[in-house]
């Protein structure tokens, strides 16, 4: 197999990347807050982050490649890359800040060297490590071919016989009153054996050599210039071999290594953002994907933005909840009393999917997902004062565009939707969406107060937020599958504000008085 990429199985795929194309999902579902946390704003690792594959190989081929650099061994590989290389790219830099021609060719000679060693090294601890994904034995095979072509040995041999050659010239600057000049080091004495040989009848015993450390400045002044310039001149063969050589090996930094890098970097920092929350005792998996089946089932998974929220917060784990569609199930609908984790509920099942589009590891125990083609979110909006559409309005037009958008194959994820209307008209427009996505057949996910909705077919799943037995009042966040209920909350608001029946009657038996008799 010829390697391109970690990420991408042949070039058209790659090719199909978009820099700054960021999914409308990303807002509704916390994953704008996930991707600053886990690659920042590097423009590379955001565009990975915002362009998953379509083809569900790909996405195989990515997960074996993940699996493999959890390994200890193969990812200290892949960080020792990431770091020599940026070492090599600070060496060329360097070459760049330098003021002088000959400062800045020896540079670019050292950032070559470095970038070659890097090639090697990268090349021996990975087939050392006997790595098992395709993408990671195809890279060995292109490193392997890479450091056998002729250029790349020409480009090691050279280098390292101009270095030895430079490492010989030796001069001497004699200097006067306002004047230097520079000679080779065999046209004049040594003034500093004449000055060793004159006190050495002084010394007493074996000395120990003072040395000192010389930090080697990028930018040199005018006179460390001009006697590196009067050098080269002194040295013109040596030299030329160096001019030659940068400007035939000036542009070694190959693009496959470039975007290995940040391929590199982009794998290495979700795995650093999983391990966190592993220690929370969090479970990651790789789910199972199928474009056949729409058959879900998931265990222990959570909001992966809500954890990573409270682990920066300290304030302990995130409670997991779990779900499954099967058969010609298709439409899960939440409901349940306010702040019980339903909005959660939904934005973890929009991010299990996306995710598992990257290739890398998901929340989850356990994880079998349909591979959607496109995750559609319907959020309750704040009214825009600058906008001269009404709430509504603006709501009907949103879910006319998912409608018009979306296939067999997408997720719908609606959230209080049409909560601006009556209650009359919330149930009738809801109901239109419904049964147009289960007619279209596609997977959706409804949280909403309208418990009437669960009714409309059997291919809608009811699921409830849960409460603490004995005490409804008190939120489980725990998501269940369920017949909806309104009583029960309702009698626990009742008895949270005392106007139970019995609280009532008491109430009112407690004000009656008796009635006044005559004499």
């Amino acid at each position: 197999m010829t390697f391109m990429s970690l990420l991408w199985l042949d070039e058209d795929q790659r090719k199909g990347v978009l820099p700054s194309a960021v999914p409308d999902c990303f807002h509704d579902l916390c994953l704008d807050q996930v991707m600053a946390t886990a690659v920042g704003v590097d423009p590379d690792l955001v565009s990975v982050f915002c362009n998953p594959p379509h083809e569900i190989e790909t996405v195989v081929y990515r997960q074996k490649m993940f699996q493999d650099l959890e390994r200890g061994d193969i990812a200290a590989c892949g960080r020792e890359f990431m770091l020599a290389l940026r070492r090599s790219r600070t060496l060329a830099d360097n070459a760049r800040r330098s003021g002088n021609i000959w400062a800045s060719r020896r540079w670019n000679l050292d950032a070559a060297r470095a970038y070659a060693a890097t090639l090697a090294t990268l090349h021996g601890t990975l087939t050392k490590a006997e790595p098992s994904s395709p993408a990671m034995k195809s890279l060995i095979d292109w490193l392997a071919t890479t450091l056998a072509s002729t250029r790349h040995q020409r480009l090691v041999r050279e280098g390292d016989e101009i270095v030895e050659a430079l490492n010989r010239v030796s001069y001497m600057v004699r200097v006067g009153e306002g004047v230097f000049t520079v000679l080779p080091s065999d046209d004049g004495p040594d003034y500093g054996r004449r000055i060793e040989a004159t006190f050495a009848r002084f010394r007493q015993g074996d000395l120990q050599p003072l040395t000192f450390g010389y930090e080697e400045d990028v930018i040199f002044t005018n006179v460390e210039g001009k006697v590196l310039d009067f050098v080269a001149t002194l040295n013109p063969e040596i030299f030329g071999k160096l001019d030659q050589y940068c400007r035939e090996f000036g542009d070694y930094e190959s693009e496959t290594v470039r975007r290995l890098d940040y391929e590199f970097r982009f794998v290495m920092a979700w795995l650093d953002l999983i391990a966190r929350l592993k220690t929370s005792g969090l479970s990651f998996c790789y789910p199972l994907l199928s474009e056949s089946s729409q058959e879900e089932r998931v265990t222990d998974a959570f909001d992966i933005a809500l954890a990573l929220e409270r682990a920066k917060k300290k304030a302990g784990p995130v409670v997991s909840n779990e779900f499954h569609l099967q058969g010609p199930e298709r439409v899960l609908l939440v409901t349940g009393p306010n702040q019980g984790g339903k909005t959660t509920f939904a934005r973890m099942i929009g991010q299990l999917h996306y995710l598992a589009k990257l290739g890398g590891p998901v929340p989850g125990q356990d994880a079998h997902l349909f591979h959607v083609d496109h995750i559609f979110t319907h959020f309750e909006r704040e009214e825009n004062a600058h906008d001269l559409r009404s709430k509504l309005e603006d709501e009907l037009v949103r879910i006319h565009k998912i409608i018009t958008d979306a296939t067999s194959r997408s997720l719908v994820i609606m959230n209080e939707s049409f909560s601006s209307t009556t209650m009359n008209d919330a149930i009738a427009l809801c109901a239109i969406v419904l049964n147009t996505f289960l007619e279209r057949g596609l997977i959706c996910v409804c949280v909403t107060f309208l418990e009437t909705l669960a009714t409309l077919s059997d291919h809608i799943v009811p699921m409830v937020s849960d409460v603490e037995k004995g005490h409804e009042d008190v939120r489980t966040y725990r998501i269940v599958r369920a017949r909806p209920d309104g009583r029960v909350y309702a009698m626990a608001l009742a008895r949270k504000y005392n106007v139970t029946g019995d609280d009532i009657r008491r109430r009112l038996a407690s004000q009656v008085r008796p009635r006044e008799t005559g004499l």
